[in-house]
């Protein structure tokens, strides 16, 4: 009809993690059932690989990235990246493309008709290396991409697509690899950007890996074990660390629970407790990147945070209570839930598509807020 709307796979999931998993067969699985995989075959998966999409061996930024797979990485002739998952050599380009390729399958399946094209949603951040390896991926995957739109823009449109609104937006976009701040001058079915800035490396992987390298200080303190010298330990923490993450957001406090995870020399296992207040000290540099980066965009627009009619968030992070804390201080204001914050991007890439392919639209589902 003429809504935008989120497809689910078979269980009604719509989000879907970005593991891969390379069976012994060397053929790809991926989302939820290769995110269970993580924990029980680790070096034959790779999470979060579009955090290295495009960039190059040698960008000093990625070296953390890298590390953090727990896999080792080589520098491609090209000087691209890639990672040596089970003693197979995958370029960066081949670890994405299947997921893309799972959420088009999802779509197919749901529909019942061959998809072909597709609108993608990038950072503010991308650069143009990062786009061409984007559309190298589609193409992998069986995809035309129709059009590329950057996320706060498309979480933007979620918002305010087709409801006749005149005002200054801002979209705070702080998803599990990238941060973005865009200030927009929304008139009708027009977006002007007035400002924006972003983090390619500030997301919320950057929680959970801060969380393991604190648990990984303490670990080494009370048993001289370096767990981030041992990729199958170091990933089983970095597991943990994100449920605990995730639990924080509901709960005051949370369990890091990993059942031997040291063998040999004998069994060593983790048992932690960790609360809000502690996820906050740990994790607070995050918080204050982002916000230096929307206070930057704010001012190269002449613009004081009072100046802002709405503010839309959108990506995981702003689930977290003390990042919804700390963007409420810096607004001066109790900051609403406008659009679902998980979804707002992607319904926003499905109404720039439907402009584009001159399909009637209405607007979108997923709107929280008032209107």
């Amino acid at each position: 009809g003429d809504r935008v709307y989120i497809i689910g796979d078979e269980g009604g999931q719509v989000l879907h993690p970005s593991v891969v998993h390379y069976g012994d067969d060397g053929l790809p699985l991926c989302g939820w059932p290769a995110r269970e995989m993580l924990m029980s075959k680790p070096r034959q998966t790779v999470s979060s690989p579009k955090r290295l999409l495009g960039h190059q061996y040698g960008d000093k930024n990625a070296a953390a990235i890298m590390h953090a797979t727990g896999k080792q990485c080589k520098e491609a002739p090209d000087g691209s990246i890639v990672v040596d998952v089970n003693h197979t050599d995958y370029a960066i380009i081949q670890i994405c493309a299947p997921i893309i390729a799972h959420v088009r399958d999802i779509a197919e399946r749901a529909m019942g008709q061959d998809v072909t094209q597709a609108v993608f949603s990038v950072p503010v951040s991308f650069r143009e290396s990062q786009r061409s390896a984007l559309e190298r991926v589609a193409q992998l995957a069986g995809l035309e991409v129709l059009a590329m739109i950057e996320e706060p823009v498309a979480a933007a449109m979620a918002y305010g697509f087709g409801q006749d609104r005149s005002e200054i937006v801002a979209v705070y976009d702080f998803g599990g690899g990238t941060f973005d701040f865009t200030v927009l001058d929304i008139s009708g079915y027009s977006f002007e950007i007035l400002a924006r800035g972003g983090d390619a490396w500030l997301g919320g992987d950057d929680f959970d890996l801060s969380l393991a390298n604190s648990l990984a200080n303490a670990f080494w303190r009370a048993t001289e074990v370096e767990l981030r010298d041992r990729a199958v330990e170091w990933t089983r923490l970095l597991f943990a660390c994100e449920a605990a993450k995730r639990q924080l957001t509901t709960s005051e406090s949370a369990k890091i629970t990993v059942d031997r995870l040291i063998e040999h020399p004998k069994v060593i296992n983790l048992n932690q407790s960790l609360s809000r207040r502690q996820l906050e000290d740990i994790c607070k540099e995050h918080l204050d990147r982002s916000l230096q980066i929307c206070s930057t965009a704010l001012s190269r627009a002449g613009l004081e945070p009072e100046d802002i009619a709405q503010v839309v968030v959108s990506g995981g992070v702003s689930h977290i209570p003390f990042v919804r804390r700390g963007l409420e201080d810096f607004f001066g204001r109790q900051i609403g839930t406008l659009v679902d914050p998980d979804r707002a991007i992607c319904l926003g890439a499905g109404l720039r598509a439907a402009q584009l392919t001159k399909h009637p639209v209405a607007g979108a589902d997923g709107i929280l807020g008032e209107r």
